[in-house]
């Protein structure tokens, strides 16, 4: 498999996943090298499981984004931010990462913002960001060379 980028990050009722790919698409990233691992409820299995684990092997940029999810709570994943500190201690020539305020509030906006500039710190040389926009430049200028 030829594959570019793995989407990883928020899920629940943002759909940034969406957007995204039809920005990468736009720039002249081949559809079928991005691989979004979100399956439909219920069918987040072994066989899925194992095909996350292939793709973030495989890939030649691991992004994540963390963000509102849009649901009853206002945080942002503890799992999602996991992934993204470990894609940036083991692979950090692979790893992209955003951490996006945008609609969160009280704790959960100081403990995003925290959690960014705790990273930019730790890794001052990642691609860490606060936007999809800058992600998607980085991105594109990785993968179009």
């Amino acid at each position: 498999m030829n594959l570019a980028i793995f989407l990883g990050g928020t899920v629940g009722n943002n759909s940034w996943r969406e957007r995204f790919i039809d920005q990468l698409v736009a720039q002249g990233i081949d559809r079928s090298t991005i691989f979004n691992p979100v399956v439909p409820a219920g069918q987040w299995n072994d066989s899925s499981r194992n095909a996350e684990a292939l793709a973030k092997d495989q890939a030649q940029i691991l992004f994540f984004y963390i963000g509102h999810a849009y649901h009853e709570e206002n945080t942002i994943s503890p799992y999602s931010l996991a992934e993204a500190v470990l894609a940036l201690v083991d692979d950090p020539d692979r790893a992209v990462v955003v951490i996006d305020t945008t609609g969160l509030n009280n704790h959960s906006l100081e403990a995003a913002k925290a959690c960014r500039t705790l990273l930019k710190n730790k890794f001052p040389a990642a691609p860490i960001f606060s936007t999809l926009e800058e992600a998607l430049n980085e991105i594109v200028g990785r993968l179009m060379k």
